[in-house]
């Protein structure tokens, strides 16, 4: 074949051609099988076209495995992103199936305007944008949007009686046939501070019974108290000592100020670990260990008033990372809620902020983020998106660690909006049939009241066929 081949090169003569590769410096390079034929992080000025043969974009984690990415065969464009985004993570490699042969070019040749102002010139600068337009759309469909149930948990469904304002945040988890949900009830007043974090059930997704009290807040309004307030709990669990580890935030609570979110400040990540040996111990009883983060302990700059407001670990080979959050509620007309890294040898901590990552970047508003690894080897991060756009958040991640610009699931093409505002993400779970299960809280309105309800979405990834 010859480059005309590519998607590269549509609508370009054979005559043409032969003149563009050698205005884009172009050469050809020859790899044999195994052979790796670029490296993410090196030569990003360099745009390949495959002329023969196979190859694969490859992910190399931590723990030694390796994720195909893409599949090239003869025609393929690859590096285009890489140029474009200066993307320098050594971590990604194209690597050769078959023997290949390679055209390579400089990108800043294509996209210099041309000196004779030739017709091929801009229809191989056409032919460029549009792959990468191909691929930014491939991006942004990575999840649809498959059905969305109503209020599955509302005011008035068994086991609510005694909660004033409803549900909020929190994490399910699917053990066998069954849904686990540790969540925080807002059980009344003061609003926001009479907190409850309730452990629940079901056998399929709707139906949910109540089973137990795992903490309960001490609702003190003077501000003297750390536990006026509990929030956002999250259980992991830990294979090594075959218990579930439970995390949640403990807030001081004060009278509102003018501008200033008093409610919930100062807050801590009080860290528990479950009685029960095995996975049959997630209701709990939990016993609680150490503070493992305090916003008065060398916050970073992007860090306020609201402290440390969400947790959740994950690991990553021998090492624990973990997402947390951070609001500037002292100054609400500007407040932004975010999240950063933090790092530790050990579940347990002590945990260190990774403050030249942070805030990663999740634009203004990014809350309650829960972390899983996917088959393909991406890790997703699923996030309350914010009161602004009112969809709920993702980002990926291709080693954990480096964060991609916010992106939402947009509920409305499919169902009519009922709730007032939509807040947190609380799973995403696998199902049998290959879809996921995305538990989430929002808030509806009966009769002039805000009630916190639960409610679920059957999602498809479609990015896991790579």
């Amino acid at each position: 074949m010859d480059c005309r081949d590519s998607a590269l090169f549509t609508g370009v003569d054979e005559a043409s051609c032969e003149n563009m590769l050698r205005c884009f410096s172009a050469y050809e390079q020859r790899f044999s099988a195994g052979q790796t034929i670029l490296t993410c992080g090196q030569q990003q000025d360099m745009i390949g076209v495959l002329l023969s043969g196979s190859a694969a974009l490859l992910r190399l984690h931590a723990d030694g495995n390796r994720t195909v990415l893409e599949s090239m065969d003869e025609g393929s464009v690859f590096g285009e992103e890489l140029a474009f985004t200066g993307f320098r993570d050594g971590s990604a490699l194209i690597e050769c199936r078959e023997d290949c042969r390679v055209i390579f070019m400089r990108y800043d040749q294509i996209t210099k305007r041309c000196e004779n102002a030739c017709a091929c010139h801009s229809q191989v600068v056409t032919n460029l944008f549009q792959l990468l337009s191909k691929k930014s759309l491939h991006l942004s469909r990575r999840i649809e949007v498959l059905a969305c149930e109503d209020t599955i948990l509302r005011r008035g469904s068994p086991d609510t009686e005694d909660i004033k304002y409803g549900f909020e945040g929190g994490r399910v988890v699917k053990i066998g046939n069954t849904y686990h949900m540790i969540t925080s009830e807002m059980v009344g007043d003061p609003y926001c501070v009479r907190m409850r974090t309730g452990y629940w059930t079901s056998e399929n997704g709707t139906d949910w019974r109540r089973r137990a009290t795992i903490r309960e807040s001490d609702a003190d309004f003077t501000g003297a108290s750390q536990r006026a307030a509990i929030w956002g709990p999250m259980m992991v669990y830990h294979k090594k000592d075959k218990r579930w580890h439970l995390f949640y935030v403990c807030y001081k609570a004060l009278p509102q100020q003018p501008d200033v979110n008093n409610l919930n400040f100062d807050g801590v990540i009080q860290h528990a670990v479950s009685d029960v040996k095995g996975i049959e111990g997630i209701g709990g009883p939990y016993t609680d260990r150490e503070i493992l983060m305090r916003y008065d302990e060398n916050p970073d700059p992007w860090e306020g008033h609201q402290g440390v407001d969400s947790f959740f670990p994950y690991r990553i080979g021998k090492q624990w990372y973990a997402l947390y959050g951070s609001a500037t509620t002292q100054q609400m007309s500007t407040c932004r809620w975010m999240v950063g890294m933090a790092r530790a040898d050990r579940i347990e901590g002590p945990w260190t902020r990774m403050s030249e990552l942070n805030p990663v970047g999740l634009e203004s508003f990014a809350e309650n983020p829960i972390v899983m690894r996917l088959e393909n080897g991406v890790y997703i991060a699923i996030v309350d998106g914010g009161p602004w756009v009112d969809k709920l958040g993702y980002t990926l991640s291709w080693d954990g660690v480096h964060w991609s610009k916010l992106r939402h699931i947009d509920i409305e093409p499919v169902v009519k909006k009922w709730w007032t505002a939509l807040r947190t993400p609380i799973s995403l779970i696998k199902e049998k049939d290959g879809t996921y299960t995305m538990f989430f809280t929002a808030f509806k309105d009966y009769d002039g009241l805000s009630y916190g309800v639960v409610s679920k979405l059957k999602l498809k990834l479609t990015f896991l066929d790579k």
